[in-house]
């Protein structure tokens, strides 16, 4: 049922969403998943798919990277697919998130091995609110309520982000996550707003797939 959502739905927000929740099920359905993905016709959806294959430390991630690579034609898919290729060809780099304990707490609270986690600015108002999706080896993507993506580089090194906006100087903050209610849910603490560049306070929240949406379903 989600496969063919991915195939039909008509907005590039479910698409996306639905390739993300596929991401975390099992390896074969993620796979179909992603390589349905990097057919869309928006380039965002396609980015996103490169990147999570290019995570993958596997032979069959890598000959679909090599396969795309004929038929992308967006520039920017095509930096992230050549760096995707580079760090699959790269055996024996360690990333950065493999080192730093603080970072996963960041991108995956509650320890479920996913690769990228939606922290959302305010969840009763979602989808219309800020989305930020925290991307396994470092990447950040903002996106705003008029639909806009901007993209930043971070780390999580003990007690501090720090975000590369594009164009711009680093920022750096204090961060914490902790559990809150209900069940599921984490709250994202920044002492300051480097997100938005700003020098309040920022809240944000995670909210975890429970183990039944996670099972395999009949028909992926």
């Amino acid at each position: 049922m989600l496969l063919e959502r991915l195939r039909g739905a008509p907005d590039t927000e479910t698409r996306k969403a639905v390739a993300l929740a596929l991401m975390n099920r099992r390896p074969e359905v993620a796979h179909r998943a992603l390589r349905l993905a990097l057919e869309d016709s928006v380039p965002e959806v396609r980015r996103m798919a490169v990147r999570a294959l290019g995570l993958e430390a596997s032979p069959e991630a890598l000959q679909t990277l090599r396969d795309h690579q004929a038929t992308e034609r967006d520039p920017d898919v095509l930096r992230h697919l050549d760096a995707a290729l580079e760090r699959q060809q790269a055996p024996g780099d360690t990333p950065i998130w493999a080192a730093s304990p603080a970072e996963r707490l960041l991108f995956d609270p509650a320890r479920t091995e996913q690769s990228v986690a939606q922290w959302i600015a305010v969840p009763e108002r979602y989808p219309a609110t800020e989305r930020f999706y925290f991307y396994e080896g470092g990447h950040l993507e903002r996106q705003g309520t008029d639909g806009r993506v901007d993209a930043f580089q971070y780390t999580a090194i003990e007690d501090q982000l720090r975000v590369h906006p594009q164009g711009a100087p680093e920022r750096s903050t204090a961060f914490t996550v902790t559990p809150a209610a209900p069940p599921h849910r984490f709250r994202l603490e920044l002492a300051q707003d480097v997100l938005t560049g700003t020098e309040a306070p920022r809240t944000l929240h995670f909210i975890e797939p429970r183990q039944a949406d996670t099972e395999p379903v009949d028909g992926d």
